[in-house]
C-alpha cells in the first residue's frame, strides 16, 4: 500500500500511513497506532480510546540525563502537536495507569496479577534508585 502512494494536497503521507494502519489493524486487540516521521523527527499516533492523530516533536525534548521525566497518557483527548500536555513524571499516576491498562487487557495476556505487580514493584525500585 504504501509503494502506491501518491503525493498530493489532499492526502498527506501521515494521512495515508494511518489509512494503511487502519487496513491492516485487528479492531478487537490494537490499542495503538503509530507513525514515525524520521526525517522531521516526529512521531503520530492514535489510540483506540482516543483516536485523534496527536504528534510530539522530538526536537522540544531536552533528552539530557538531569532533565525532568516527563509523561501523558496516550488516552488523553487531544489533536495534533501535544508537546506542551506533558507533565512531570508521577510514580503513582503512572502505577494506576499501568493497572488500569492490565485489567483492560489481561484476558488477552499470558500473566496473572501477581506477576504484574511484582513487574511494577521492580519497576519502582529502578526509578527510586
Amino acid at each position: 500500500m504504501i509503494s502506491k502512494y501518491k503525493p498530493n494536497k489532499e492526502t498527506s503521507i501521515i494521512d495515508y500511513s494511518f489509512e494503511t494502519l487502519n487496513h491492516v489493524r485487528n479492531k478487537d486487540y490494537t490499542q495503538l497506532q503509530i507513525v514515525y516521521d524520521i526525517k522531521n523527527k516526529k512521531i503520530y499516533f492514535t489510540s483506540k480510546k482516543s483516536p485523534q492523530i496527536k504528534n510530539l516533536d522530538l526536537l522540544s525534548f531536552d533528552f539530557d540525563n538531569t532533565s525532568t521525566n516527563l509523561m501523558f497518557d496516550i488516552n488523553t483527548p487531544a489533536e495534533g502537536n501535544i508537546n506542551n500536555k506533558f507533565e512531570s513524571f508521577d510514580y503513582m499516576k503512572n502505577k494506576k495507569s499501568a493497572l488500569k491498562a492490565f485489567h483492560e487487557t489481561k484476558e488477552n495476556l499470558n500473566w496473572t496479577e501477581n506477576k504484574f505487580q511484582t513487574l511494577l514493584e521492580l519497576n519502582t525500585k529502578t526509578y527510586i534508585e
